[in-house]
């Protein structure tokens, strides 16, 4: 199952319209960019290092290559890379389960900008969710203020 993970595919072509929309925005969305089997993969990997709860995991991808190769995956770089003007750096994995009956199923963060946690001196902090399944108000779901990253922190 390894090579669903591959690093063998293409990079994605950004368009100008979606480079302005996000700069525009602060957000874009990829519909279908990854595939229900690769969804399916990082979820499983995830899962199957889940504890009792399904508590938050950080930093996975220090243990599991095959986690790593989907931050390296050509897609993913160039996407990044193609949003930011420059080379991506200082990444990281983080995974938020909404398994029913558990702790974090109902959890949500107060309304709040990613780099204030991080506090990249630079203000640039990009987060990419990769939703391995559906997602909506019901079971968990992200709200995104378009523009707020001009506001400062």
């Amino acid at each position: 199952m390894d090579s669903v993970l591959s690093l063998d595919k293409p990079k994605y072509d950004l368009s100008q319209d979606q480079y302005r929309f996000y700069h525009e925005n602060s957000y874009i969305i990829f519909k279908k960019l990854f595939s229900s089997e690769e969804c399916d993969r990082v979820y499983q990997i995830f899962a199957e290092n889940a504890d009792e709860k399904f508590s938050a995991i950080i930093n996975l991808d220090r243990e599991i290559p095959e986690l790593q190769r989907v931050m390296r995956m050509p897609k993913v770089v160039s996407i990044v890379e193609g949003l930011l003007d420059s080379e991506a750096y200082g990444l990281m994995t983080q995974m938020l389960f909404k398994e029913a009956g558990s702790a974090y199923a109902y959890q949500s963060w107060e309304i709040h900008q990613d780099n204030a946690y991080h506090g990249n001196p630079n203000g640039v902090t990009l987060t990419i969710n990769i939703v391995c399944k559906d997602s909506n108000v019901n079971n968990g779901t992200l709200f995104v203020f378009p523009g707020t990253h001009k506001e400062g922190l």
